[in-house]
């Protein structure tokens, strides 16, 4: 190999474990190596993995990959990752797990998606009106079969609501991997689709919909967001949605309820992530969504 020549790390995980793979920037793969990790089968639909079992399998995967000296490190210049999709790593906020991360296998949420998308005038089960504004936005809806991130979500918010209320960030497996790999707590483009809370219609511009927090009031239904104040700091609130204005300079402000029955303002481009719930509120204000 040229002596600068580039590299990347390549991580790709699997349900039984990751493959670890050094290749060049032009594609070449120099080595690989793969770790199995276990699967955790539940009664009742549950399939769960540990997140700390992924990174120590990725970590002597990458050891041995590593340890075969095929190029210096120093021309390592980037780590991918690429994982098994629709799972969900509740963290705190120190990045910590609260709990095993629920994987694409599991199907315990499908309740409480049959809940959410249940209505007066249904089309294969899902309420006409609800379903229209997901496709709108989003290009699908939660999937009966609980197997979305959103159906995993709603089932630790029911299931597990000491790990609920506690849970700083809801992970992706990928994002989770980004994390440990970057320090950062986000998602991507791709990684948010099952959580069907993204207007998608422009895939150079994925944003959180304020329509979905209309859907939510519309439906009475509480929602937690996670608001970045201007400070830069950022917490979950659980609000009762009411109305969406846009003022003279251009801010889209988000009018809620809070549990002491005070009328707040949020902007809407400080909100860092949606999720309604299915917890309903009589309203103390009009609703206007």
């Amino acid at each position: 190999m040229p002596h600068n020549q580039k590299y990347i790390l390549s991580i790709d995980m699997g349900t039984s474990g990751p493959k670890v793979a050094l290749a060049t920037t032009t594609g070449d793969i120099l080595a690989y190596e793969f770790e199995e990790t276990p699967l955790i089968l539940l009664p009742k639909g549950g399939a769960e993995q540990r997140p700390g079992d992924w990174w120590n399998a990725i970590v002597k995967a990458a050891h041995r990959v590593l340890a075969q000296r095929l190029a210096p490190i120093e021309n390592i210049v980037a780590v991918n990752a690429s994982t098994h999709w629709s799972g969900t790593v509740a963290v705190d906020r120190s990045g910590q797990p609260l709990m095993n991360s629920i994987i694409w296998m599991d199907t315990r949420g499908a309740p409480h998606v049959a809940r959410i998308t249940d209505g007066l005038f249904k089309v294969e089960g899902y309420e006409i009106f609800k379903m229209l504004r997901w496709i709108n936005f989003t290009g699908g809806g939660p999937a009966k079969s609980g197997k979305d991130s959103l159906a995993h979500i709603l089932y630790i918010q029911h299931a597990c609501p000491d790990v609920y209320r506690a849970t700083h960030k809801f992970l992706e497996p990928k994002d989770y991997l980004n994390y440990r790999l970057t320090g950062r707590l986000a998602a991507s483009y791709d990684s948010i689709a099952l959580h069907w809370v993204t207007d998608n219609r422009d895939l150079s511009r994925v944003t959180y919909v304020p329509e979905l927090i209309r859907y939510a009031g519309a439906n009475r239904l509480k929602v937690d967001i996670d608001y970045r104040a201007a400070d830069g700091r950022q917490g979950a609130r659980r609000v009762e949605p009411y109305s969406l204005r846009r003022t003279l300079d251009g801010n889209l402000l988000l009018f809620v309820g809070n549990d002491r029955g005070e009328l707040r303002a949020y902007r809407v481009d400080r909100i860092a992530g949606v999720r309604p719930t299915d917890e309903t509120f009589q309203p103390r204000f009009l609703v206007e969504l």
